[in-house]
């Protein structure tokens, strides 16, 4: 139909255009429309070529400028990015000088001026920290400067250095750092501290740090190619091709004509490369340039970089790779090109056909209207003819006229009728709007029950607030004192009694914790947070934590991670490690023989598909669960029939409480099993995006923990309305070596902190009179007690509660019930401590080793046992039951000594044993060993005794 009405109103057209031509009346024009159809197709053809080829040029200028723009970025923050290295290695460096200049013997040596004492303490320093942390220069310099002492790592390279920061640190009277440069062109950055001993400045400590392996770590996080060149003019030729050649590098001194080049991450033996470079730099440094390096595109700039006296020394070349980008545009110009050809051509065809049909109908109606033409002649004869008729008509019409007023009258009578429509419709509309006031009704009950539903989720997370403060502030005080009288009690049966109220709170922190965790889940209050999370270390841990309990059953724990599983995973890290310690739980506990095994495995999605699924599976060789009862074990409040609830405990949340998480996090958990032959518990996770590529974090050895915390003296003030909790932290704290004061409320801590200035304030946040949020916003405003830092304590372990404290202003936060070690690690972020590695505890080196002998071999025994009275004992007296951590470390060193000195091998080992305590902070076994000092020096007195009377 629309066609016919195109074809119509073009014969329209073409015929008014020829009405008053003759020749087309006497039919002696032909058409030939082809010659208009080549000229559209001409005329369309020069369009779509304009359109393609502005499409494509506006196409390639936008990509082009979106990779510039992105390359600039990375550009522009090279700086910012390489002074914020500078900063942080800085502040290591400077870390490591503070621990140097608290040993004794090296400010003996120093003030002595013994080079040889000096060089002996500070060759191995400098060798572990050049091995570990690239440490290069370690120079004393005294305060005239006209004495200096230094080694550096490769030697022979310690000066000249234009020594900015020495003058720096000078004139400041403080610690300064910045990047110097030496002859031989090694970029440092070199951290001068002012040394003070006694209290007088002994002089300046100076240790440096080639920059060259903080340049890989810019690269990979801005994704650029990074060279760093320096001015000749700094250098000299033969010094800089000694280092370069002792380094293994190849020294090419006249590869560019006015730079050397000091580090890179990319090849640049490429001959284009240098060649680039070298006539860039000596046009334009601040231009941005292209170069092209064995087929790869790059787009850079120089950045320059100042040393510590504020000269520019060179700059950094920056470079980033944007031939996928060119290629990404290569492959879309064709794509884009390709399509729009095949669509041109299809239309061109179109209307082709389109335009032939039009032009041929035309013609048809040219021919037709020439015919209508001949015929008009014989129409006016006809026309005469009708006029007769058309008086008859007349006639007629007067007929007709008499019926229309006749019809008239009967269309009143339908305005009458379309009336009466039209009340009926108003009485329907009057009908519509009772019916809206209805609705409006309706609505505003919808939104009241809404009001009452957000009110009741509002009281019951009001009300999970409150069971968690009030269950867990009595249990913190029941898990700490017990915990605290298990390491004083000696006799067993009431060591048994504590340690069974210890295990009985513990457990009911885990039943509450459960209980909880399934009122957040149903209430919708607990949220899966995705992030960066590596398996194999999660699996370390657990292996760590339930590996004795399994040995004591002697049990055989297996760990078993498929090879090929990424190293990183998008997990909820929290959630994954709860759902596996209910399953591993439940395994330990429920197995008496055989084995416990954990493994892990993937089912890729695609060769090229980072989304995996993530099958994890806990088997166990335990008591099984019957087919009937391995749906209802899944079920809140439930158990299998027949288990013992005295032998095994439990009340049955763990797995209902699994299931739940597992589903949330997109998974679905299964169980296999067979009664009286063990149980498979089967986790499956879909879609896990995967990093199959980029290494994970490597899996520590041990944690650090609050036994390898060495703590200074400090003031700590404890704030709690609960009388118990404060006695329990008043109790941890004074162990550890702390003066504590106490407040019951915000307005007490106030002016407690006003009055005796503690280093750190511990701070419940539920109290009575002032809250912990009202007593810290004051806080944060006294001019005396604002840099104070406070840590948050409360009985509301929630994700909430931890961000309204951070946003308060706490600067840490700490959860009822107390766990010493999280307590211990608290601290240390804020008060001044030392860590102690294993590698730190003290085991004798080849040339330390000396032969212990027996009792009966002891060399010198009466001059030992004499030291031994007058000397040492007086010195235990003062430090049994003081538990000053210094103090035992001496005495036990000073026992070490004599043990060396006089071959006594019980004296020995009973030192060696009390050190390592000292060392891990184990307050429990040194309340143990210390008191036993007196039994050695009796022992060791009646054997030398019944070997003189023999």
């Amino acid at each position: 139909m629309k066609r016919t009405i195109h074809q119509w109103g073009a014969g329209a057209l073409f015929a008014a255009a020829i009405i008053d031509k003759p020749e087309l009346r006497a039919g002696k024009c032909d058409m030939h429309g082809q010659g208009v159809t080549r000229k559209i197709f001409i005329v369309s053809g020069a369009v779509f070529l304009v359109l393609l080829g502005s499409s494509v040029f506006s196409f390639i200028l936008a990509v082009r400028k979106h990779v510039d723009a992105d390359i600039q970025s990375r550009i522009d923050r090279v700086d910012n990015l390489f002074a914020q290295e500078m900063e942080n290695e800085a502040e290591k460096i400077w870390a490591f000088i503070y621990l140097l200049l608290r040993d004794a013997g090296l400010q003996n040596a120093w003030l002595s001026r013994d080079k040889k004492e000096l060089l002996r303490i500070a060759r191995p320093v400098l060798s572990d920290l050049s091995t570990i942390y690239k440490i290069t220069r370690f120079s004393f310099i005294t305060p005239d400067r006209l004495f200096s002492f230094g080694l550096t790592d490769p030697p022979g390279h310690q000066d000249p250095v234009n020594r900015f920061v020495l003058a720096a640190a000078v004139n400041s009277g403080d610690t300064a750092h910045g990047i110097e440069i030496d002859s031989s062109g090694m970029l440092s950055l070199c951290v001068v501290q002012p040394w003070s001993i006694k209290g007088e400045l002994a002089g300046y400590v100076e240790l440096g740090e080639e920059i060259g392996h903080i340049l890989p770590r810019l690269s990979h996080f801005l994704d650029l190619e990074l060279i760093i060149i320096v001015d000749k003019k700094l250098l000299d030729q033969v010094n800089w091709k000694e280092v370069f050649l002792m380094k293994g590098k190849t020294a090419e001194w006249s590869r560019y004509s006015d730079f050397v080049e000091i580090h890179s991450t990319i090849d640049t033996e490429s001959a284009s490369l240098r060649e680039y470079i070298d006539n860039v730099f000596n046009r334009d440094t601040n231009k941005n340039f292209h170069i092209k390096i064995d087929g790869q595109v790059y787009h850079g700039r120089f950045v320059p970089f100042t040393d510590a006296g504020g000269r520019i020394i060179g700059h950094i070349a920056a470079l980033g790779d944007v031939s996928r980008e060119m290629s990404v545009i290569k492959l879309s110009l064709l794509y884009l090109i390709c399509s729009s050809i095949v669509v041109f051509g299809l239309l061109l065809v179109f209307l082709w056909v389109y335009f032939g049909r039009m032009e041929n109908n035309l013609f048809k109606a040219h021919n037709s209207l020439k015919e209508k033409v001949e015929k008009q002649g014989r129409t006016e004869a006809l026309l005469r003819e009708n006029e007769k008729k058309l008086k008859r008509e007349v006639k007629h019409r007067k007929k007709t006229e008499a019926e229309l007023e006749k019809q008239v009258e009967h269309l009143a009578g339908a305005r009458k009728a379309l009336l009466n429509m039209m009340d009926d419709m108003e009485e329907s509309k009057r009908h519509t709007d009772e019916i809206n006031i209805r609705l409006d009704k309706a609505v505003q009950e919808a939104n009241r029950l809404a009001l009452e539903a957000e009110l009741s989720n509002k009281a019951k997370s009001e009300f999970l607030a409150n069971m968690s403060h009030e269950i867990r502030t009595p249990l913190n005080a029941v898990i700490g004192f017990s915990d605290l009288l298990s390491t004083v009690i000696t006799d067993k049966k009431q060591k048994d009694y504590v340690d069974s109220i210890n295990t009985s709170g513990k457990s009911l922190l885990g039943l509450i914790n459960d209980i909880l965790d399934l009122s957040k889940v149903e209430a919708g209050k607990l949220d899966i947070l995705y992030g960066r999370a590596n398996l194999r270390m999660i699996f370390n841990e657990l292996e760590q934590m339930f590996r004795e309990e399994a040995m004591e059953k002697h049990l055989e724990f297996i760990v078993d991670v498929d090879e090929d599983l990424p190293g990183i995973l998008i997990l909820d890290e929290i959630r994954i490690r709860q759902v596996l310690l209910n399953l591993l739980g439940n395994a330990v506990k429920f197995t008496e023989k055989g084995f416990i095994k954990l493994t892990a495995k993937k089912i890729n999605r695609g060769k090229e598909s980072t989304v995996i699924d993530l099958i994890i599976q806990v088997e166990d060789t335990g008591i099984g669960i019957p087919i009937d009862q391995q749906e209802i074990v899944f079920e809140s409040f439930r158990q299998q029939e027949g288990q013992s609830s005295r032998k095994y405990g439990g009340v049955g949340l763990g797995l209902a409480i699994t299931k739940r998480l597992v589903g949330m996090m997109n998974g679905r958990v299964s169980v296999r099993s067979e009664a009286g032959k063990g149980s498979i518990f089967e986790i499956t996770l879909v879609d896990v995006e995967a990093n199959f590529t980029g290494p994970g974090p490597q899996i520590p050895e041990a944690v650090s923990g609050a036994e390898n915390i060495l703590f200074e003296k400090a003031r700590i003030l404890v704030v709690d309305d609960v009388v118990s909790s404060r006695m329990l932290m008043n109790e941890l704290l004074t162990r550890a070596g702390f003066e504590i004061f106490e407040a019951e409320d915000g307005a007490q801590a106030l002016l407690s902190a006003q009055e005796y200035h503690p280093d750190l304030i511990i701070m419940d946040l539920r109290m009575p009179v002032m809250d912990g949020y009202q007593a810290i916003t004051k806080l944060k405003k006294g001019p005396g007690t604002k840099d104070i830092p406070v840590i948050a304590l409360t009985a509301f372990a929630e994700k909430g509660e931890r961000l309204k404290t951070t946003e308060y202003g706490f600067n840490g936060y700490l959860a009822k019930p107390v766990n010493v070690r999280e307590l211990f690690t608290e601290l240390s972020g804020h008060l001044k401590h030392k860590i102690k590695n294993k590698k730190d505890v003290r085991e004798p080196s080849t040339g330390d080793t000396v032969k212990m002998t027996s009792m009966d071999d002891i060399e010198r025994a009466a001059e030992l046992i004499g030291v031994l009275n007058d000397e040492v004992m007086p010195i235990w007296d003062e430090i049994n039951g003081i538990m000053e951590m210094d103090s035992i470390e001496d005495f036990s060193n000073k026992l070490l000594k004599l043990a060396k000195k006089h071959k006594a091998g019980s004296l020995f080992r009973y030192a060696e044993e009390l050190y390592d305590f000292v060392q891990y902070f184990d307050i429990k076994n040194i309340e143990t060993t210390l008191p036993k000092f007196p039994s050695i020096v009796e022992e060791i007195s009646r054997t030398h005794g019944e070997k003189n009377a023999s």
